[in-house]
C-alpha cells in the first residue's frame, strides 16, 4: 500500500492547484493563542473564521499534520482545565460540606446571616459553573472541526490521558447531556451536540488507562479492602459509563459513533468480562423489544459497538460470545426485515459478519497464497526486462500440465524469485478444523456482494478477502469459484460490481492463484465493457470502474511473467476504456490502471510512449480522448483493431445520441491508421445496419458511414463498385423503409442530412432518380419544424449545391427546381438560417421572397421570430451574392446591368424592408424577442450600406442614396440608446464601422461628430454595458444635427427613459435634459426677448440693458426692460457660446415638435405609451421647454401673431443710432416664463417703494402679470390714488393689455401649443385605459401641466376629474394626492369685480367720465370686460383652499360613490365642465346614487315571484 507521503508526492507532481503546506498556519496559531489567553472566552468569537480555514483542507487533510500537535495540544489542555474546574465546583457544593455554626459573642453588634451568605456563595458558584460549562462547549466545537477534517483517530492521540481526569470528564459529560434538554436556539443545540461527541471521544482514550477501574472510582472508599468489596462485576463508575453509552447508542450522529468506540474499548478490558456478558444480554433485550422511533438509530449503534468489541478484543476471550452473537444477534437481523431499508445497518452487519468469521478462524496467513518478490523500477524498465519470454511460456505450459506449484516454480525461475508460500504445509491445512458457522458466514458475505448499496458490497468484498486468507486451499478455491459465478449474464449489475471488488481484494492478498488468470481475464474484459440499457439511460459505469480496479490490483500483485499471457488483452481493453468510455471517472480509472501496469510490469506494448499522451488528465476531456488520444494510440498495430471494432460494434450503437455522433467522428479519425479495415470490414457491417429495426443501431450506422466517406476519400481509398452502389442507394432505401416515421424519425432525418452533406464532399455519384430522392429528402427536412433538422438540412444543401453546380448541364436542370421549391416555400418556415450559395440567375427572385418572409404576419399566433431572423440573415447573404465581390460568374447579364439591377433592388426593396425590421418589437414569454430581428437587421443594414457606397452608384440613384444613408444612421442611433445593452453595443459597433469606412463616411451627415460620440473599440470588454451607458450623453448631443437623427434619437431616448432599467432611465433622462439645457443657453445667448415683443438680438440693445439683464441688478436711470437671461446650471456648459455664432444642435422648438409628432405616431402604443408619459413629465418638470416664450408654434397659416400685438419699436438715439434709453417704451411679456403662476412661484406684489415721488406708477410697481391681471392692478392703483395720471410708458402698457385682453385665449393657445398638445395626447392615453401604471403617470403629468394658461388648464382639469372617479382605487388616490400638492403651489387669481363694478367699468370704457378723456377707470373696465369674456376655471384663493379641503377629507381609495360625489363638488368649485351625462347626474343629486333597481339582481326576481305567488 502506498503511504500518505507517496500520495502527497503524486498530487504535487500532477499539479492541479493542490497546496503543499498550510498557508494560514500563523493565523491559526494566533487564534489558538487568543483562545488560550482568554481561558476560552473568545472561542465562540473565532469559531467561524477558524472553521473556514480548516474546511479549506478537507481534500488534503494530511497537510494539517504539521500543525496538528500545536493546535490540539493547547486546546485539549484548556479543555481539561475548564472541565476540572467545572466539575470541582459541583463537588464543593455537595451535601457533605457542613456550614460552621455561628459563634456567640458578648457584644450586641449585629452580624450577617450565615445562611444568606451561603446562598449567595452558591449562586456565584453556579454562575461560574455555567460560564465554565459554556467555555467547554465552545472549545469542544473547535476540536470537533479538526475531527471532521482530519479524523478522530489522528486527533485523539493528542488528548490528555491522566487517570484523575476520567471521573471529571464523565461528570462534565453528564452536565452537558442535561443541558441538551434546555437549549434555546439551534446554534446552542449544535454546540451541545458536538461537545458530547468530543467528550465521549476523550473518554474513549481515558478508558485505556492501564489501571484497574476500581482504583479510579472515588465512590469506592479508600479504607475498604479487596475482601470487603461487593461481588458486583463492575463499580459504580463503570455503571455510569455503560448507562450513558446505552443512551447514546440510540442517538444519530457522531455521539453514537463515539459511544460505540467507548463501549468497544471499555468492554474489551481484561477486568470487564462480566460487563461484556451483561452488554450482550442488553442488546438481545433491546432488539427483542417492540419497535419505536429510536429503533432505526439503535440497531446501527448496537452493530457498531459490537464491531468495535470484536475488532479490539482478544480472540480467546471473544470466542465464547461469538457463537451467541451470531446465533442470537446477527443471524436474526440478516434474515429479518429491519435491515432492508437501512444501508448503514447492512454495512455494519457485513463488517460484523467478517469480524465473527475472523474470530472463528485461527489468525494465520494462508500458506498457499501467491506472493511476488519486490522489484525496483530500474529492473522493470531494464532493456532485458522482456527477454524472459521463454520463461513466461514455460510458466504458462506448467499451469496446464502440473498445476499451480509448477507454474509458480517456473515463474519464480524466470523472474528470479517469488512463488507460492508454504508449499509443504499441506498436512497443517488438513489438521485445521472449522466450526460450522464459518460456512454460513462466508455465504452471508457472498450474498452481501449482491447488495444494492456500494458501501455494503465494498465491506463484503473486504470480508471475503480476509476470510479467504484464513481458509485452507480447497475452501479458498471454492470461495473463488463462488465469486466467479457472480459474472453470469443473468446476474445483476450489483453482482458484477461486487464480484469485481472481491476479485481485486483476492488478487491484492495473493489469494487469486496464477492458474485462475486465464479464466478471469475474459471476465475482466467483459466487465470493462459492461453497459446495460435501462430505459432512457444505461447502468454499468460502476462495474467498469471496478474492473479497472481489478487490473490495477493485478499489476501490483503478479510478476510480469505470470501476467504475460494476459498482457495484450488487458492492455487493449484498458486503452479502449481510457479513450472511448462515456464516463470521465471510468476513463481516468482505466488510464490510472494502465499507468500502474506500465510502471510495475514493463511488458505492456509501447507503454511509455502511450503514457506521454494518454495520461490521467488528458483523457478527462471526452472530445480530446476520442479525436486526439485514440488516433495516436491506433498508430500502434497492437491496438488499432480493438479501438476500431469497439467503435463499430459498441459505441455506434450506444443509447446516447451525442455519443453516437462523437463515435462516428472518432471512427473517421482512425482512417489514417486502419483505412483497409474501415473501407472493407467496417462498411460491410455498417451498411446493412443502416436499415436495422433498432433505432440506435441504424442511426449510428448512418452516422458512421457519413463520417467515413470524406475521410476515406481524403486518404485516397477507392471503394468497390458494389460498395458505391449501396452508398448511392442508401437515401432511397431509407425512404422506402419509411424510417422517417415513428420513433426516432427525427434522428434519422438529421442523420440522412449529414449523409447527403458528406456524400457531396466525397463526390458520390448519384443517378437522376437518386438525385431526385436526395432533393426530396432535403425538401422534407427543410420543412420540418425542428431546428436541428433544419440546420442539418441547410448544411447538406450548402455542400450539395456547391457540388451539383460543377456537374456539366445537370446543375441548372436540378438546381433551378430546387430553388423554386426549397428556397421559395421554405423561407416562411425559417429554414434558411444559413443560406447556401445561390446562383446569380436566381438571386433576384430569392431576394423578393426573403423580403416577403421578413414581413410580420397579421395573425399574432402565426408569427415566428426565428423565421424572420433567418430571412434577414439570408437577405444579407443574397445581397452579397447579387452585388458583392463574391457574387460569382453570371452569364445572363453583363456586370454593369447586374450591378444596376442590384442597386435598384437594394434601394427600393431591401432598405425599406430593413427599416421595417428595425421596428420589430415583438414580445412573448421569452421577453423582447424582436431584438433578435433588430440585431440581424442592423448587421445586414451595415452590409448593404457599405455595398451601396463601395462603388459609384448609378446617376438616378445617387440623389436618394444620401438620404437613405442618413436615415440608416438615424435608425442605428435609435438602437444605440435603447433599453437592451446587447443591442446598444451591437448598434455602436455598426455605427463605428460605417463612420470609419471612407466611402460611407463621406455621405454620412456629421460623420466626424458621430465618430467622436461613439465609444472607442478598446472601451468594450467586460464592462460593455457601462460603456454603452457612458456613450448615451454623447449620442444624445447629436439631436438636431440632422432631421433623421432627431426623430430616431428622440424615440430611442424616450424608450429608455420609460424603461424598467433604473440606471438606463437616469442616464437617458440626464442626457436629454442636458441637451435641452444647452439649447436653451445657446438660444438665449444669441437672442433676447423683451417682454411682450419678438426676440431681439443682443447687439441692438443698449449696453446698460444687457449689463442689467446679465448682472441681475438694475442700472440707475434704466427702466426694467425684462430681459430674460438663463440661469447658469452646474450641469450645463461652463460658458455661454459666443453671441452671434451659428446655433449648433437641436432647438427646444424642434425637440418639442418632434416629440409631439412621435407621440401622435405612437398614440396608445403598448410599448411607448408609458415611456411617452414619463418623458413628457420629465420635460415638464426638469426643463424649461414649456416656459420659454421663444418656442415658436408649428409652422401653420395662423401660427404667427398679428403685427398689432407687438409693441412699437424703440426710438433710435440720434447720436449713436442705438435705441434711446429715454424714449424706449418696453411692454411686459405675458408669456408664462416670467409669470409667477407658470413658474410655480407667487408673483411679486407692487410695493410703495417702487412708486415714484410724483405718484407715477411704473412698470416695476405693477409687476409682471398677464393682460387682465395688469388691467385690474392698474385700476386698483388708480383708485388708490385719485387724480393720478399714468406715465406714458404705463399708459402704453395698459392700452396694449386692454387691446389684447379679448384675444388672450387665442394668443395663449398659440404660445403654449406644446403644453396644449401634451394635454390632449395625455387625455387620449387615459381614455378606455386599464393599465394602472399608465394611469398613474398620466395623472402626474396632467397635474404638472396645470400651470399652463387657458384652455389647457381647463382641459387638464377635465382629465383629472375623470381620473378621480377611475375604477382603480390606487389611481383615484394617487390623482387626488398629486392634485392636492399642485393646488398648493398654484398662484391664486385676483378676486373678481362685482357686477356693479363691471357695469361702471363698461361705462367708463365707453368714455362717459364727465371729462371726455379715457382715464384709469375706463382702461380697467375695458380690461375686465375682456377678461369676463375669456373667463375659464376659477382659481381664487378661497376656491383653492376649499378644493384642497375636499381633496384632503375624501377617502379616494374607498367607496367609488363617495368619490364621485366629492369629484362633482370639486368640479363645481373649480368651474370645470363635466360631460353632460355627468351634469345630469349632478342635477339629480344623491337620489339617483342611493336608489336601487328592483331588477338589479336575480335574487330580487326570485323574491318577487315568491311574493306574488
Amino acid at each position: 500500500m502506498a503511504t500518505e507521503e507517496d500520495e502527497l508526492d503524486a498530487l504535487e507532481d500532477h499539479g492541479g492547484g493542490e497546496q503543499s503546506f498550510v498557508e494560514e498556519a500563523d493565523e491559526i496559531s494566533a487564534i489558538i493563542a487568543r483562545v488560550v489567553s482568554t481561558d476560552g472566552q473568545d472561542a465562540a468569537a473565532v469559531y467561524e473564521r477558524y472553521k473556514c480555514i480548516l474546511y479549506k483542507y478537507q481534500e488534503q487533510s494530511q497537510l494539517l499534520d504539521a500543525i496538528l500537535e500545536d493546535v490540539v495540544g493547547p486546546l485539549s489542555t484548556l479543555l481539561r482545565q475548564q472541565s476540572v474546574l467545572s466539575d470541582d465546583s459541583s463537588i464543593n457544593t455537595s451535601p457533605t460540606t457542613q456550614t460552621p455554626a455561628p459563634s456567640i459573642t458578648t457584644n450586641s453588634t449585629p452580624h450577617t446571616n450565615p445562611t444568606a451568605t451561603t446562598l449567595s456563595q452558591q449562586q456565584q458558584q453556579q454562575q461560574q459553573q455555567q460560564q465554565r460549562l459554556h467555555r467547554v462547549l465552545h472549545i469542544c466545537r473547535l476540536l470537533n472541526v479538526l475531527v471532521i477534517v482530519r479524523g478522530y483517530k489522528t486527533v485523539v492521540k493528542f488528548f490528555p490521558h491522566e487517570a484523575a481526569d476520567l471521573e471529571k470528564v464523565l461528570g462534565v459529560l453528564g452536565r452537558v447531556k442535561k443541558l441538551a434538554g434546555c437549549v434555546t436556539d439551534a446554534e446552542e443545540g449544535l454546540a451541545v451536540w458536538e461537545a458530547q461527541g468530543i467528550l465521549l471521544l476523550w473518554l474513549s482514550i481515558l478508558i485505556l488507562l492501564p489501571f484497574e477501574l476500581a482504583t479510579l472510582d472515588s465512590s469506592v472508599g479508600a479504607e475498604e479492602s479487596l475482601a470487603s468489596r461487593t461481588p458486583a462485576p463492575y463499580t459504580q463508575l463503570v455503571a455510569r459509563l455503560l448507562t450513558l453509552c446505552h443512551e447514546y447508542l440510540q442517538h444519530p450522529g457522531v455521539a453514537r459513533e463515539m459511544a460505540a468506540l467507548l463501549l468497544g474499548r471499555l468492554l474489551t478490558r481484561p477486568d470487564m468480562r462480566g460487563a461484556l456478558t451483561e452488554f450482550l444480554d442488553w442488546t438481545e433485550q433491546a432488539l427483542a423489544a417492540p419497535e419505536t422511533i429510536h429503533t432505526p438509530f439503535l440497531v446501527p449503534g448496537i452493530l457498531q459497538a459490537t464491531c468495535f468489541i470484536f475488532k479490539l478484543g482478544q480472540r480467546q476471550h471473544l470466542l465464547q460470545g461469538a457463537h451467541r452473537v451470531w446465533a442470537r444477534l446477527l443471524q436474526p437481523l440478516l434474515q429479518g426485515p429491519r435491515l432492508a431499508g437501512n444501508a448503514l445497518a447492512r454495512k455494519l452487519a457485513a463488517k460484523l459478519t467478517q469480524r465473527l468469521g475472523l474470530t472463528f478462524l485461527p489468525p494465520r496467513l494462508a500458506p498457499w497464497r501467491y506472493s511476488k518478490d519486490e522489484s525496483s523500477l530500474d529492473d522493470t524498465l531494464a532493456p532485458d526486462a522482456a527477454t524472459s519470454a521463454a520463461g513466461a511460456a514455460a510458466a504458462a505450459a506448467a499451469v496446464d500440465r502440473e498445476g499451480v506449484s509448477a507454474a509458480a516454480a517456473a515463474a519464480a525461475a524466470a523472474s528470479g524469485g517469488g512463488g507460492v508460500e508454504g508449499g509443504g504445509d499441506e498436512s497443517e491445512e488438513d489438521e485445521c478444523e472449522l466450526v460450522e458457522e464459518v460456512e454460513e458466514i462466508v455465504e452471508g458475505l457472498l450474498t452481501g456482494l449482491r447488495d444494492k448499496d456500494t458501501v455494503v458490497r465494498w465491506s463484503a468484498a473486504k470480508g471475503v478477502g480476509r476470510l479467504t486468507g484464513c481458509l485452507p486451499k480447497e475452501l479458498g478455491d471454492e470461495v473463488v469459484e463462488s465469486v466467479m459465478e457472480l459474472f453470469k449474464p443473468t446476474e445483476s449489475d450489483t453482482a458484477w460490481h461486487g464480484g469485481c471488488l472481491a476479485l481485486a481484494e483476492l488478487a491484492r492478498r495473493g489469494l487469486l492463484l496464477p492458474d485462475r488468470l486465464p479464466a478471469i481475464t475474459p471476465i475482466v474484459q467483459k466487465a470493462l465493457c459492461y453497459d446495460v440499457r435501462r430505459g432512457p439511460h444505461s447502468i454499468g459505469s460502476h462495474v467498469r470502474d471496478a474492473a479497472a480496479y481489478v487490473c490495477w490490483a493485478f499489476a501490483r500483485a503478479y510478476a510480469p511473467l505470470v501476467l504475460q499471457p494476459s498482457v495484450d488483452a488487458l492492455a487493449a481493453s484498458l486503452l479502449v476504456v481510457a479513450c472511448y468510455d462515456r464516463e470521465v471517472n471510468c476513463r481516468r480509472a482505466a488510464a490510472a490502471a494502465f499507468q500502474e501496469a506500465v510502471g510495475r510490469l514493463g511488458n505492456f506494448p509501447h507503454g511509455m510512449e502511450i503514457l506521454a499522451v494518454a495520461d490521467y488528465f488528458t483523457v478527462g476531456n471526452i472530445n480530446q480522448a476520442y479525436l486526439t488520444v485514440a488516433p495516436f494510440v491506433s498508430a500502434y498495430p497492437e491496438y488499432w483493431l480493438a479501438l476500431a471494432s469497439h467503435l463499430v460494434c459498441t459505441q455506434l450503437r450506444h443509447w446516447d445520441k451525442s455519443l453516437r455522433e462523437l463515435a462516428a467522428r472518432g471512427l473517421a479519425a482512425l482512417v489514417a491508421s486502419c483505412s483497409e479495415y474501415l473501407s472493407t470490414t467496417a462498411l460491410d457491417l455498417l451498411l446493412p445496419a443502416c436499415l436495422d429495426p433498432v433505432l440506435e443501431v441504424r442511426h449510428g450506422a448512418v452516422l458512421g458511414v457519413s463520417e467515413l466517406l470524406p475521410a476515406l476519400k481524403q486518404a485516397g481509398v477507392v471503394l468497390t463498385p458494389e460498395c458505391n452502389a449501396q452508398l448511392c442507394a442508401l437515401v432511397p432505401a431509407v425512404d422506402k423503409a419509411r424510417l422517417y416515421r415513428g420513433k426516432g424519425g427525427e434522428n434519422m432525418r438529421e442523420a440522412i442530412s449529414r449523409f447527403i452533406e458528406q456524400a457531396a464532399v466525397a463526390r458520390l455519384r448519384f443517378n437522376a432518380v437518386q438525385h431526385g430522392k436526395v432533393l426530396e429528402a432535403l425538401d422534407e427536412n427543410l420543412r420540418h419544424p425542428h431546428t436541428a433538422i433544419q440546420v442539418s438540412a441547410v448544411a447538406a444543401l450548402n455542400q450539395y449545391s456547391r457540388w451539383i453546380t460543377h456537374l456539366a448541364g445537370l446543375g441548372k436542370v436540378l438546381l433551378v427546381p430546387a430553388v423554386e421549391t426549397l428556397l421559395f416555400i421554405d423561407l416562411e418556415r425559417g429554414s434558411l438560417n444559413r443560406l447556401p450559395p445561390v446562383p446569380c440567375f436566381a438571386a433576384a427572385q430569392v431576394l423578393l421572397t426573403l423580403i416577403d418572409g421578413v414581413q410580420q404576419e397579421e395573425d399574432v399566433d402565426q408569427r415566428d421570430i426565428a423565421s424572420r431572423v433567418n430571412c434577414i440573415t439570408a437577405l444579407g447573404q443574397v445581397c452579397t451574392t447579387l452585388f458583392g465581390a463574391g457574387g460569382g460568374t453570371c452569364t445572363t447579364h453583363s456586370e454593369e446591368e447586374r450591378r444596376a439591377r442590384g442597386v435598384a433592388l437594394m434601394i427600393e426593396k431591401v432598405m425599406p424592408c430593413l427599416a421595417t425590421a428595425l421596428e420589430d418589437y415583438t414580445t412573448d414569454n421569452r421577453g423582447d424577442v424582436g431584438s433578435w430581428a433588430r440585431e440581424a437587421a442592423m448587421q445586414v443594414l451595415t452590409t448593404v450600406v457599405r455595398l451601396l457606397t463601395s462603388r459609384q452608384p448609378v446617376a438616378h440613384h445617387q440623389s436618394s442614396l444620401a438620404g437613405l444613408v442618413g436615415a440608416s444612421v438615424g435608425r442605428l442611433l435609435q438602437q444605440a440608446v435603447e433599453r437592451i445593452a446587447r443591442v446598444r453595443e451591437a448598434a455602436a459597433g455598426h455605427l463605428r464601422t460605417l463612420a470609419t469606412d471612407p466611402h460611407t463616411a463621406a455621405i454620412i451627415p456629421g460623420s466626424a461628430t458621430l465618430r467622436s460620440a461613439l465609444p472607442a473599440p478598446e472601451e468594450g470588454g467586460d464592462a460593455a454595458g457601462s460603456v454603452s451607458l457612458d456613450s448615451i450623453p454623447r449620442l444624445a448631443a447629436l439631436l438636431g444635427t440632422h432631421p433623421a437623427y432627431t426623430t430616431h434619437l428622440l424615440e430611442g431616448l424616450v424608450a429608455s427613459i420609460g424603461g424598467v432599467d433604473n440606471t438606463l432611465a437616469k442616464a437617458a433622462s440626464s442626457a436629454l435634459v442636458d441637451v435641452l439645457h444647452t439649447a436653451s443657453i445657446r438660444e438665449a445667448s444669441s437672442h433676447v426677448r423683451i417682454r411682450g415683443t419678438s426676440p431681439t438680438p443682443i447687439s441692438t440693445l443698449p449696453p446698460t440693458a444687457v449689463a442689467s439683464a446679465r448682472g441681475g441688478n438694475a442700472v440707475p436711470g434704466m427702466p426694467d426692460v425684462g430681459i430674460r437671461m438663463p440661469e447658469r446650471s452646474a450641469a450645463g456648459p461652463s460658458s455661454v457660446p459666443h453671441v452671434g455664432g451659428r446655433a449648433q444642435g437641436a432647438s427646444c422648438a424642434d425637440v418639442a415638435e418632434q416629440f409631439l409628432c412621435l407621440w401622435r405616431r405612437h398614440a396608445r402604443s403598448a410599448r411607448l405609451a408609458t415611456p411617452l408619459l414619463r418623458c413628457a413629465d420629465l420635460l415638464a418638470t426638469k426643463t424649461d421647454i414649456l416656459h420659454r416664450s421663444q418656442l415658436a408654434p408649428p409652422p401653420t397659416a395662423s401660427s404667427s401673431p398679428p403685427p398689432s400685438q407687438h409693441a412699437p419699436s424703440p426710438a433710435a438715439d440720434p447720436a449713436t443710432g442705438a435705441p434711446s434709453t429715454s424714449a424706449v417704451r418696453y411692454t411686459l411679456d405675458p408669456g408664462p416664463a416670467c409669470a409667477g403662476e407658470a413658474c410655480g412661484r407667487d408673483a411679486p406684489e407692487p410695493t410703495p417703494a417702487a412708486q415714484t415721488d410724483a405718484g407715477v406708477l411704473s412698470a416695476a410697481a405693477l409687476g409682471a402679470t398677464d393682460g387682465p391681471s395688469l388691467a385690474k392692478r392698474t385700476a386698483a392703483a388708480a383708485a388708490a390714488q385719485p387724480g393720478t395720471l399714468l406715465p406714458p410708458a404705463t399708459a402704453a402698457i395698459c392700452a396694449a393689455a386692454a387691446a389684447t385682453a379679448a384675444e388672450t385665449s387665442r394668443d395663449s393657445a398659440s404660445r403654449e401649443w406644446f403644453a396644449h398638445g401634451l394635454i390632449q395626447l395625455t387625455r387620449g392615453e387615459i381614455r378606455m385605459c386599464t393599465d394602472v401604471g399608465r394611469l398613474l403617470d398620466a395623472a402626474s403629468l396632467l397635474c404638472h401641466l396645470l400651470p399652463t394658461g387657458e384652455p389647457g388648464r381647463s382641459s387638464a382639469l377635465q382629465g383629472l376629474m375623470l381620473l378621480l372617479v377611475s375604477k382603480f382605487p390606487k389611481v383615484r388616490r394617487h390623482t387626488a394626492e398629486q392634485l392636492y400638492l399642485q393646488l398648493l403651489t398654484l398662484t391664486p387669481q385676483e378676486e373678481e369685480l362685482e357686477t356693479g363694478e363691471v357695469h361702471a367699468a363698461s361705462d367708463a370704457a365707453a368714455g362717459v367720465d364727465g371729462k371726455g378723456a379715457a382715464g384709469v377707470g375706463g382702461v380697467a373696465a375695458g380690461a375686465e370686460a375682456a377678461a369676463a369674456v375669456a373667463r375659464g376655471v376659477c382659481m381664487t384663493e378661497a376656491v383653492l383652499d376649499a378644493a384642497a379641503d375636499v381633496l384632503l377629507c375624501t377617502t379616494w381609495d374607498g367607496d367609488i360613490v363617495a368619490a364621485k360625489v366629492a369629484r362633482d363638488e370639486l368640479a363645481g368649485m373649480l368651474r370645470v365642465q363635466l360631460p353632460k351625462m355627468r351634469a345630469a347626474a349632478v342635477a339629480g343629486g344623491g337620489k339617483a346614487a342611493g336608489q336601487k333597481d328592483e331588477n338589479s339582481s336575480y335574487q330580487s326576481l326570485i323574491d318577487d315571484f315568491a311574493r306574488f305567488r
